[in-house]
């Protein structure tokens, strides 16, 4: 057990996959600069928010 997190719990898994989209959002949001709506961005922010608070709260 390292910080709290045992390896054998999808704990670490969810928070990692949020932190990978979180990366994702701000990359995609950097290309994207001119368009109105960033669907792709906005996709990727939605599933941080998720992925990481499921991970962070519910497991």
């Amino acid at each position: 057990m390292i910080m709290g997190m045992d390896k054998y719990t999808p704990q670490w898994q969810f928070l990692t996959a949020g932190g990978i989209h979180f990366l994702m959002s701000i990359i995609i949001n950097r290309q994207f600069v001119k368009a109105r709506y960033n669907y792709l961005g906005i996709i990727h922010s939605i599933l941080m928010i998720t992925l990481g608070g499921y991970g962070y709260f519910f497991v």
